[in-house]
């Protein structure tokens, strides 16, 4: 149950896709397939909370095929930024994507979803280490929150996990949904070998806040 979730909103249904790091292990026609895969779900909208283009020779075509599949999604395709969106000339590939329009890139920004009454939020991915990272992560949901109304259920899309933490505290971010850990990519019988990251897999409750890793 969502506090003060508009009506409109209602059974919406979110569907979620991160880390494709296109390259050598999955190319643009395997995007394809596998937003065609996620569209015959059913859901109301897309996520797709960073780590996409990954590859220069690929990335134009991946953005073009992502663009194609927006009206698959009835409240279309939300995209927050990942850190590999700054390697391989991913950021300019995003950029050209926001201004085309078809999806919707949120970089330290919110907006609301048309005849939803919810907002969708999303965060840069913080590079600062040791006691900046905290600070820096701070500054990135302030900015993205600044013009959300303080009553306004908002959905954050954040590539690193422990932006979890900021939306609990903020309150009315009910859900977060992030990336980037790959599940800390080695683990057995379901557990992590290399347990790095805060939140690494899975689902995080926080009082009445919710994150996905």
């Amino acid at each position: 149950p969502i506090k003060n979730l508009p009506s409109e909103a209602d059974g919406m249904v979110i569907a979620q896709i991160s880390d494709v790091h296109l390259g050598t292990y999955f190319s643009v026609e395997e995007f394809d397939a596998l937003l065609a895969e996620v569209a015959r779900g059913g859901a109301d909208l897309l996520a797709v909370t960073g780590d996409v283009f990954d590859d220069e020779p690929l990335n134009e075509a991946a953005a073009e095929v992502l663009a194609a599949h927006a009206g698959d999604w009835r409240d279309g395709i939300w995209y927050c930024i990942g850190n590999h969106e700054y390697y391989h000339d991913g950021r300019r590939i995003v950029d050209a994507m926001a201004r085309a329009g078809r999806v919707r890139v949120v970089l330290n920004g919110a907006a609301e979803v048309p005849g939803r009454g919810i907002y969708i939020a999303g965060v840069d991915y913080p590079f600062a280490h040791g006691d900046g990272f905290a600070a820096q992560k701070a500054a990135f949901f302030d900015a993205a929150m600044a013009d959300v109304p303080p009553d306004a259920v908002t959905v954050l899309l954040a590539h690193h996990p422990e932006f979890i933490d900021d939306a609990a505290a903020r309150g009315n971010v009910p859900l977060t949904l992030t990336g980037h850990t790959h599940g800390s990519q080695f683990g057995f019988l379901g557990l992590p070998l290399f347990p790095v990251f805060k939140y690494t897999r899975g689902m995080v409750r926080i009082g009445d806040n919710y994150g996905y890793v």
